[in-house]
């Protein structure tokens, strides 16, 4: 891809945003709590994310899921578009190298299911992975975070549906395979759109002594 064409592509702009979901923040916050009692606010949260705090510590997001993010996932997701994937890779390493990201210790892929990798026959969060691991010289580990229970498809059910749906669906450990506890830990996922899996995931990690995971995603739904 050229110079150009990157340039065009529509990047999430770090200034103002929320730390957990990458959505704009609210010019007065106060405002958005008007008639509740008085608080501290955090001003780097949105004002959902500041009432209800998500389970990550942080979200580190490429771009808004626009065009051409709204064809090229579906392409990777469902018509087996791994090129796609290696293109994304390289540029979420180019930002975060530019950005100066903190790197974790490890660089987890949201698992599927046994049965969807079965239907799909390759998980896109790990090839994903696979270029952001090279490309940052961070460890990959596909062994300390497993799907245990297969879910319905998130995209078919609303907030409310797509966090019951979710309950005990992951499960994390870290031993002889996956190695010594990290303190810090990214998920890798294509698209965020609630946060309720990558924040499941997120509990998981948290039993098993995670003290800080963070979500990296390509793309953040409006």
């Amino acid at each position: 891809m050229c110079a150009a064409c990157r340039s065009r592509l529509p990047y999430i702009e770090t200034d103002a945003v929320c730390r957990f979901c990458a959505r704009p923040l609210a010019p007065n916050v106060e405002a958005v709590y008007s008639g509740l009692p008085p608080r501290q606010f955090d001003r780097t949260a949105c004002a959902l994310c500041d009432y209800e705090r998500p389970p990550i510590d942080g979200l580190r997001a490429l771009f808004r899921y626009q065009s051409p993010l709204d064809a090229w996932i579906p392409q990777l997701k469902f018509h087996g578009g791994l090129a796609t994937a290696r293109l994304l890779g390289e540029l979420f390493v180019a930002r975060a190298k530019a950005l100066q990201w903190p790197m974790p210790d490890r660089i987890l892929p949201l698992p599927l299911h046994r049965t969807r990798l079965g239907e799909r026959g390759f998980e896109q969060p790990l090839e994903l992975a696979r270029p952001l691991a090279r490309g940052l010289g961070v460890p990959l580990d596909c062994d300390a975070l497993r799907r245990v229970r297969q879910t319905r498809r998130q995209s078919e059910m609303d907030m409310e549906q797509r966090q019951s749906n979710l309950d005990s669906a992951f499960s994390a450990s870290f031993n002889a395979v996956s190695g010594t506890l990290p303190s810090f830990v990214a998920i890798i996922d294509d698209v965020f759109t609630t946060g309720a899996t990558v924040g499941e995931a997120a509990l998981a990690l948290r039993a098993a002594g995670v003290p800080r995971v963070e979500a990296w995603v390509m793309a953040v739904t409006e």
